[in-house]
């Protein structure tokens, strides 16, 4: 990590300036780019570890206002883990979309947490909300977190809720939200556990409660704009279903229409739309 802060108290990063990580120098032109998908590659191999610009780790009472994150090394660019009471405000993060995994702001395992005012411009997900709680001593919920008049731009997903065997979601809102230029507007999705995900999955069954999206506005969807989806469970992919996900005034123009899709053991029950429109 370039910035890291670990069971820390009152911590804040404010101001006009900004956090810039050289990316070019991490990463390099692939031999069989195209158009289609990311175009460099990490010039070392991906670890278990990705490069993150700031890292917050048991943290409480965290602000960060008005800083610009820009050109993060194919990396994340801010990962709260494990935080309480954090607030980010009027920041901005501008990655290369074609860098890989080149995320904008990572919540896991979270509580209390608002992020309003900000423009995030990413090669991988702009704003990811997930409860993987292998790495702590217990496992936690991430609960109560608010996204409020974000612009969002992606080459994968604008927002995405969850991951394999992540444990318990709840409580969160996204309002205001506006998206061009991107492959899924919104993801719930559980991939197979292992391949090519070796390192990056939870220890519990993956439950998603109580969320909302209103007044959501997206612009050239590329795939999906909404795509939710769970690997078998023999794929080692555990889930305790998706309840109560509400779809409020969201227009969408894209190539594609909405996937919803549960499996047997892991119901999606309690879906709403509401004055929605996909195009």
């Amino acid at each position: 990590s370039f910035l890291l802060a670990d069971e820390a108290t009152d911590v804040s990063f404010t101001g006009t300036g900004a956090i810039d990580c050289n990316g070019e120098r991490f990463v390099r032109r692939k031999d069989d780019a195209d158009w289609t998908g990311w175009q460099y590659e990490r010039r070392h191999p991906m670890t278990n570890s990705l490069p993150r610009v700031v890292f917050l780790v048991g943290c409480s009472n965290v602000v960060m206002r008005g800083i610009t994150i820009r050109n993060p090394p194919a990396g994340w660019s801010a990962w709260f883990h494990d935080c309480d009471n954090v607030f980010v405000e009027d920041v901005r993060v501008a990655a290369n979309v074609r860098y890989p995994n080149n995320d904008g702001l990572h919540v896991n395992s979270c509580r209390n947490v608002l992020i309003r005012n900000c423009d995030i411009e990413t090669g991988d997900d702009s704003i990811v909300v997930r409860a993987n709680n292998r790495s702590l001593a217990e496992n936690r919920v991430c609960e109560n977190v608010v996204v409020s008049n974000c612009t969002l731009r992606s080459w994968a997903s604008g927002i995405r809720i969850a991951w394999a065997n992540d444990g318990t979601i709840r409580n969160c809102l996204f309002k205001d939200i506006r998206m061009r230029d991107t492959n899924v507007g919104v993801a719930m999705v559980l991939p197979q556990v292992g391949g090519w995900n070796a390192y990056d999955y939870g220890r519990e069954a993956t439950r998603l409660e109580n969320l909302t999206f209103e007044d959501i506005v997206m612009e050239d969807i590329y795939a999906r704009p909404i795509l939710s989806w769970i690997a078998p469970a023999s794929a080692g992919t555990r889930c305790d279903g998706f309840h109560n996900v509400v779809f409020r005034n969201v227009r969408s123009r894209g190539l594609e229409r909405p996937l919803l899709k549960g499996r047997p053991d892991c119901p999606i029950s309690g879906v709403t739309f509401d004055n929605c429109r996909f195009d």
